[in-house]
């Protein structure tokens, strides 16, 4: 049976990198592991950027190294994997979804600036789609419930209301498709300047 440590260490996620270390997504551990043991990919020790396949991986002795517990042996637990053949750079699309919403805004409603919990942010539409508005980026934003229910169906000119910001589309990129409030690792940010 796992103890927690362990539990919490196999939701560790991973950022995965082309031959060229281009970010190229974020695997599970568990994923990683397999694209390490299959020999696709080498773990990369964030401390000193060593590239290492995995039999010299789970031979690595580093103290700031965090160390998954197997009945014979501990083993390293990578924070980069880089592929040894894929080249590509994928193409990120991030759908208008209710919680990408949520999440571009930061959960705070775009008229009154307040956080909102997942319970009450409901998204608005800032030309109303009853007057031909969209579901896109660029149309939706976070709002309060109540601002919400006051606005109905009206254009925002039509109101007292007024947008903090502008809606836009996102950036394209892996983060993107993280859960919210997840902080990016040290070792990370080197790939994402």
């Amino acid at each position: 049976m796992q103890d927690n440590t362990t539990k919490s260490i196999l939701n560790n996620r991973v950022l995965m990198l082309n031959k060229h270390w281009f970010p190229i997504g974020v695997s599970s551990l568990r994923n990683a592991f397999c694209k390490l043991l299959s020999e696709r990919a080498k773990a990369i020790n964030h401390n000193n950027y060593g590239i290492y396949e995995f039999k010299e991986w789970i031979s690595i002795e580093d103290e700031k190294l965090n160390y998954l517990t197997t009945p014979s042996i501990l083993v390293p637990v990578p924070e980069i994997i880089v592929f040894s053949y894929y080249d590509s750079v994928p193409v990120f699309s991030i759908s208008s979804s209710r919680k990408n919403i949520f999440k571009r805004d930061k959960y705070i409603c775009q008229y009154s600036g307040k956080k909102l919990s997942h319970r009450s942010a409901t998204v608005d539409h800032v030309i109303p789609k009853s007057r031909g508005g969209n579901n896109g980026w660029k149309n939706c934003v976070t709002s309060s419930s109540d601002i919400n229910n006051k606005k109905a169906d009206f254009y925002l000119e039509e109101t007292k209301l007024k947008l903090i910001r502008d809606p836009f589309v996102p950036r394209k990129n892996i983060l993107f498709n993280l859960p919210y409030g997840f902080s990016l690792p040290e070792s990370w940010k080197a790939f994402f300047v």
